[in-house]
């Protein structure tokens, strides 16, 4: 099972495994319920407290970062804020 392989991430699977012929069910990507954002460098911190506090205050959300250490402090700065702590 994979939630977001590529095609070729999906050939690799079944050639490793050694699978013939195996079943492979595809659905959408694209919810109703999910928002993507990719936001570009610059003063990422103040975009995400801007989309949270503008379009998702009372929503529960995950905002991915590359190290612990980014999360960490994304989450003070957040807190600093005063976004709710249910936010991360």
């Amino acid at each position: 099972f994979t939630g977001s392989a590529t095609e070729a991430a999906r050939e690799e699977i079944v050639k490793r495994l050694g699978l013939r012929d195996p079943a492979r069910i595809t659905g959408s990507f694209v919810r109703s319920n999910i928002a993507i954002t990719v936001i570009p460098a610059g003063d990422q911190r103040e975009a995400v407290r801007d989309i949270i506090d503008r379009h998702h205050r009372d929503e529960a959300g995950i905002v991915f970062c590359a190290t612990r250490q980014e999360t960490e402090d994304l989450a003070s700065f957040l807190r600093s804020r005063g976004l709710p702590a249910s936010h991360y």
